[in-house]
């Protein structure tokens, strides 16, 4: 028998088995703080609605890092997902619904492809790209000088300046 770890909130007790822990809880036990939650208690925690922003490490992009046992370190939002809604589906990614990366509140997270997920960010305006108001000539993104091309916003006035120096180069060869 290992050590017995009991639920702050319910008191509910659960042997730790070390092949089926992670960060010296059992598989899916966690909560806000470093406090020992069963699963549970977690889920009726996060049906508050509020936000839970990961209170370990972070990555650079401000997405909690967690290290799971067998495959290293991993997104906290990501194992989160797997514990308490179910695996992530191939070829998807695990959203954001409140828009804050350190989050781990199960009831704020979600599957969707890549290209939603991009969508979707732009549509809310946090893509990076879509927060550029000028182009990397320094010209405005105004509706007179943008275009769309490929899902994408283009300056006519660059491309204006790279026509110029296109055909002035074939007058030159000429």
């Amino acid at each position: 028998m290992g050590k017995l770890i009991k639920c702050d909130r319910c008191g509910a007790e659960q042997d730790l088995v070390p092949a089926e822990s992670e960060a010296g809880r059992p598989l899916g036990w966690m909560g806000k703080g470093g406090s020992d939650v069963c699963p549970d208690c977690f889920l009726e925690e996060a049906a508050g609605g509020e936000c839970w922003p990961w209170d370990g490490h972070l990555s650079t992009m401000g997405y909690g890092i967690v290290w799971v046992r067998g495959e290293g370190d991993k997104a906290a939002h990501r194992r989160v997902y797997e514990l308490y809604i179910g695996p992530i589906p191939d070829g998807f990614v695990v959203c954001h619904g409140c828009d804050n990366p350190p989050c781990c509140n199960p009831f704020h997270l979600g599957a969707a492809t890549m290209a939603d997920n991009i969508q979707d960010s732009v549509r809310r305006g946090r893509h990076a790209w879509a927060k550029r108001t000028h182009c990397p000539a320094g010209h405005s993104y105004t509706e007179e000088n943008t275009y769309r091309y490929k899902g994408t916003r283009r300056c006519r006035e660059c491309g204006r300046v790279r026509d110029r120096r296109r055909y002035a180069m074939k007058g030159a060869t000429v």
